[in-house]
């Protein structure tokens, strides 16, 4: 129940909508330009904010400043909607820090397209049979 609440309150703050006909809701990330300045300058305002609720989903791994920062403000606002029980922000930051290896593949499969993996899983079934058929021979 509680991991569903974060990928709820997720969900609302990146302000992602579904839309018809596509199995992924849109995801966008900070640009690799907006994590590097906001590295360098440890600034908020060139962070993550409420406003523009977004991840470093763009770069290897997942625990750059950028969305260590994104984890404590998530943390927050969790806590002030007042309307889930959990209060603990270590707790809720761990919960969505587990989250956002789920958008990361999200993202990725997304900027990927599912033609793509629709493709790769078209090659990986036509190994399959090829082997199953040396078997058999």
């Amino acid at each position: 129940m509680f991991q569903r609440n974060v990928r709820e309150v997720a969900f609302q703050l990146m302000k992602r909508k579904k839309v018809a006909g596509e199995k992924i809701a849109r995801i966008t990330s900070a640009t690799p330009e907006e994590s590097q300045r906001f590295t360098r300058t440890q600034n908020k305002k060139h962070g993550p904010t409420l406003d523009d609720f977004k991840l470093d989903l763009a770069s290897v791994g997942l625990s750059s400043p950028w969305n260590k920062h994104a984890a404590v403000l998530f943390s927050k606002y969790f806590i002030n909607q007042k309307k889930y029980p959990c209060h603990d922000e270590l707790m809720i930051q761990e919960a969505f820090k587990t989250h956002m290896v789920q958008l990361k593949a999200q993202y990725k499969k997304f900027i990927n397209g599912e033609q793509a993996a629709d493709q790769g899983q078209a090659i990986q079934n036509a190994r399959i049979a090829r082997r199953r058929n040396v078997c058999y021979r």
